[in-house]
C-alpha cells in the first residue's frame, strides 16, 4: 500500500524543481526536501521491521541500499563533471572539484557548503550543491539500523518505551536545529538537524503496525501484507512500482461510509500540503516546516486512496531519484551560460530544462533497472561503484588546472586592521593600479569575501531576546568619539569604512546588527525594536553618535504596512533610543538594490577583453529613487529631535546619466551582492557619512 507514498514523492519532488526554477513564484517549494525526509524514515522502519531483525537482514538493507544509491548517483557526478570541464573556465574548476570530493564521498552537506548559505542569491553555479540531501540521507542509513535496534531494545521492555525513545531522538534534532539558526548551513544541511524528520516517519510506521496488530493479532502485519520484496527499496526520491493491498475484511455499510470519510480526510490532506509547498503558510520559516513536515506524516498515515494515485503520479514518482539528480547540474549550467543580468529564469527556458530533466530520468532510470537485474552479487555491485569511481579519479585528475598566479594580497582575512589598512590604500590608489584580470579577480575576491569572514568570526551566541544570528564587534581608536553602528548586516559593510577613515576620531567603534531584520518591524523572529533598545540601555558608556543602517527586505513590497504602519513603528523605535544615551542618532535611507552577482561579475572579468566596460553592471538611480519613494517617505516622516537622515549612496550615482555603479570604471566591486557591499563600497558609504556628520559638526 504503497502508490499514496508514490504520489507523495512526485509532488514533493516537482515542488523541489519548480522552485530551483522559479524561486521567486514558489517560494515555499524547497520544503518539498523536508517530505522526503519523513518518507525515508517511515520507509526504513518498514523494510527493517518486514523481517526478523539479525545480520543477514541488516546486510540485505545495506546491499539493497547502496546497489539503488550509489551507481546512479555516481554516474550523474561523472557525467556532470565533464559537462562542467567543457563548460567552465580552468580557473573556477578549482572549486568545483573541491565540491566534487565533497559530493563523491557523500559529504556534501559538511565540506562543501556554500558562503552564506543554501538559499543565497549568488549560489548561481555550484553544480553539486543538491547532494547535500542524499549525502543526509546514506548518513542516516548509517545509523538507522541502530537506531531500530535500540528502538527494539525499549520497545522489549514497554511498547510505549520505544515510542518515547523516538519521540526524544526528534525532539533533540529539533532542538538543535533551532540552537544553531545562527549557522544558515548547519541548521538546514547537517544530518543531526534533520533527524526529527526521519522518526517522524519512522513513528508513522511503527504506529501503523500498532494499528494493524491490534485489528488482526498479527505481531507483524507488515511481513503478512506486504512481503519485504513489495516494499519499495529507493532512496528518498524514487521506488519501485507496487500496489495497494491490503487485507480484505467483510465490510459493513458503516465501514464504508468510514472509508469515504477517510478517503475526503486524505484528499484534504493532499491539497494541504499542495498549499504548503506553494507559498509559506506563516511567516515563521521553522513553523513551516514543522507543519509541512506533520502533514506529510498525516497523509501517510491515513491509509485510504487518494488522487496523488493516479498513473500519471505515481509513474513521476518511480523516477523522482533521477529527476532529483538530473535537474540542479542543467540548471546551473543553463545559469552558467546565461550571461543575463536577469535572475528570473523565462518560462520557455524552464519548461524545456523540466522535460529533459524527465526524458533524461526515464532513460537513466531504464538503464539502471537493467544493470540492477545483473549486480545481483556484492562482487558485481563493487566492480561496478569502483568503476565509476575510477573514472572519476580520471575525470578529475585530467581536468585542466591553472597554476595560482603569485597572490597580490599576502594578508589572512583575519587580520581585521591590517586588511581595512590595505584595502582603503588600494581604494584610494585605484585610478593608478595597473593590474593583470588575475589580480583584479584576487582583489575583487578579497574585498568581497572579508564581511563574510568577519561576520563568521564574530557571532554573538549568548544575546537571546530575538532569534536571528547577531554580531557584536569593537576597535578602539585614537580620539574622543563613542560610535555605534547598529541595524541588519548591511551596518557590516558601513563599519568596515568607518574603522578605517575614521580611527583617529572615535575613542570607541561598536558594531551590532541581527541579520535579514528590519529594526523596528516585528516578526516572527521576535520583537527586533525592544532587542536594540535593550542593547543601547545597557551600553556601558555614553554614546556620543548612534548610526542605524539596515535593508528593508522584510518591508519592502508590503504597501499597505508601509503606507499605513511603518513611520509609526520607526517612530516608535527611534523615540526609545532619542531617550537614552545617544547624543546624536543618524538613519541612513532605504538601501539602493542592486541586481548583482558576485559569481556573474567574477566570470564577465574572465571573459572580458582588456578594454572592457562594465556598463552591463549599471542601474538606474530613477528607478532606485522610485522604488525607495514609500520607504524614504515614511523614514523622514520620524518626528526626532536628535535624528538625522542620510543616503549614503549618492557617491556610487551620477543624476546626470542616471546612473549608479554597482562596479566601477576599473573594474572594481562597490557590491557584492543585491544589497552587501564590498570593502571597497564601504569606503564610499562611509565617505558620505564623513560628510554629513562634519555638516553636522559631529566632526
Amino acid at each position: 500500500m504503497l502508490l499514496d507514498i508514490q504520489g507523495l514523492r512526485c509532488v514533493a519532488v516537482i515542488s523541489v524543481v519548480l522552485f530551483h526554477l522559479w524561486p521567486r513564484y514558489l517560494s515555499a517549494g524547497y520544503l518539498g526536501v523536508d517530505i522526503f525526509f519523513v518518507i525515508s524514515g517511515y520507509l526504513m522502519h518498514h523494510i527493517l521491521s518486514s523481517k526478523s531483525f539479525d545480520f543477514a537482514a541488516v546486510y540485505t538493507f545495506y546491499f539493497r541500499r547502496v546497489g539503488r544509491i550509489v551507481p546512479e548517483y555516481l554516474l550523474i557526478l561523472l557525467l556532470t563533471m565533464l559537462a562542467v570541464v567543457l563548460t567552465y573556465s580552468a580557473s573556477e574548476l578549482k572549486t568545483v572539484m573541491h565540491e566534487l570530493l565533497a559530493a563523491a564521498t557523500f559529504t556534501s552537506n559538511t565540506f562543501a557548503l556554500p558562503k552564506t548559505g543554501y538559499f543565497d542569491v549568488n549560489n548561481e553555479y555550484p553544480p553539486f550543491l543538491h547532494t547535500w540531501s542524499l549525502a543526509a540521507e546514506l548518513q542516516f542509513y548509517l545509523i538507522v539500523p541502530f537506531i531500530f535496534y535500540m528502538y527494539r531494545k525499549f520497545g522489549d521492555v514497554h511498547e510505549w518505551i520505544g515510542t518515547v525513545f523516538v519521540l526524544v531522538m526528534a525532539a533533540v534534532s529539533v532542538t538543535f536545529q533551532v540552537l544553531t539558526s545562527y549557522d544558515p548551513n548547519l541548521s538546514y544541511m547537517s544530518l543531526p538537524s534533520r533527524i526529527w524528520q526521519f522518526m517522524i516517519g519512522f513513528l508513522v510506521n511503527s504506529l501503523h503496525m500498532a494499528a494493524d496488530k491490534k485489528l488482526t493479532g498479527y505481531d507483524n502485519l507488515t511481513s503478512v501484507i506486504q512481503p519485504e520484496d513489495s516494499v519499495s527499496k529507493e532512496p528518498i526520491f524514487a521506488a519501485t512500482t507496487v500496489t495497494n493491498e491490503a487485507v480484505e475484511l467483510p465490510k459493513t455499510e458503516s465501514q464504508i461510509a468510514r472509508q469515504l470519510a477517510h478517503l475526503n480526510v486524505k484528499n484534504l490532506i493532499a491539497i494541504l500540503f499542495l498549499i504548503q509547498l506553494s507559498v509559506p503558510i506563516t511567516g515563521y520559516e521553522a513553523v513551516n516546516r514543522i507543519a509541512c513536515t506533520l502533514t506529510a506524516a498525516a497523509f501517510i498515515y491515513v491509509r485510504h486512496n487518494s488522487f496523488l494515485e493516479n498513473e500519471w503520479m505515481v509513474y513521476m514518482g518511480g523516477i523522482s531519484y533521477s529527476v532529483y539528480l538530473i535537474h540542479w547540474p542543467i540548471i546551473t549550467l543553463y545559469n552558467y551560460k546565461n550571461v543575463s543580468r536577469e535572475n528570473a529564469m523565462t518560462f520557455a527556458a524552464g519548461f524545456l530544462i523540466a522535460q529533459s530533466c524527465i526524458l533524461l530520468s526515464v532513460l537513466v532510470e531504464d538503464w539502471f533497472q537493467r544493470l540492477r537485474a545483473i549486480t545481483t552479487t556484492f562482487l558485481r555491485l563493487l566492480v561496478v561503484i569502483v568503476g565509476l569511481y575510477a573514472a572519476l579519479i580520471v575525470v578529475f585528475a585530467l581536468s585542466p588546472r591553472v597554476p595560482p598566479p603569485a597572490s597580490l594580497v599576502d594578508i589572512s582575512l583575519d587580520n581585521y586592521d591590517e586588511f581595512i589598512t590595505y584595502s582603503m590604500r588600494e581604494f584610494d590608489n585605484r585610478q593608478n593600479l595597473r593590474l593583470t584580470r588575475d589580480e583584479l579577480i584576487e582583489l575583487n575576491e578579497k574585498i568581497s569575501d572579508f564581511s563574510f569572514y568577519f561576520s563568521k568570526n564574530n557571532r554573538l551566541h549568548n544575546r537571546t531576546m530575538t532569534t536571528r544570528p547577531k554580531v557584536l564587534h569593537q576597535v578602539e581608536g585614537t580620539g574622543e568619539l563613542e560610535i555605534l553602528i547598529t541595524g541588519n548586516s548591511v551596518a557590516g559593510d558601513l563599519y568596515f569604512g568607518v574603522w578605517g577613515r575614521l580611527k583617529h576620531r572615535f575613542r570607541r567603534l561598536t558594531l551590532y546588527f541581527a541579520t535579514g531584520i528590519t529594526p523596528f518591524f516585528k516578526d516572527e523572529d521576535g520583537n527586533h525594536a525592544a532587542d536594540f533598545v535593550d542593547f543601547i540601555a545597557n551600553f556601558d558608556r555614553p554614546i556620543d553618535v548612534v548610526v542605524f543602517r539596515y535593508t528593508h527586505n522584510r518591508v519592502r513590497g508590503n504597501h499597505k504596512y508601509v503606507e499605513n504602519m511603518m513611520r509609526m513603528d520607526a517612530q516608535n523605535l527611534f523615540q526609545k533610543v532619542s531617550n537614552l544615551s545617544p547624543k546624536q542618532i543618524i538613519i541612513a535611507t532605504a538601501e539602493y538594490e542592486a541586481n548583482f552577482s558576485h559569481q556573474k561579475f567574477a566570470k564577465s572579468l574572465q571573459s572580458k577583453a582588456d578594454n572592457m566596460t562594465f556598463d552591463e553592471f549599471n542601474f538606474s538611480l530613477k528607478e532606485i529613487e522610485q522604488r525607495n519613494l514609500e520607504l524614504d517617505k515614511a523614514t523622514m516622516g520620524i518626528d526626532c529631535e536628535k535624528c538625522h537622515f542620510v543616503d549614503l549612496y549618492r557617491r556610487l550615482c551620477d543624476p546626470t546619466e542616471d546612473k549608479c555603479m554597482a562596479v566601477d570604471k576599473h573594474g572594481f566591486a562597490n557590491y557584492k551582492d543585491g544589497h552587501h557591499s564590498t570593502m571597497f563600497g564601504s569606503f564610499h558609504f562611509a565617505h558620505e557619512l564623513i560628510l554629513f556628520m562634519s555638516r553636522l559638526g559631529i566632526l
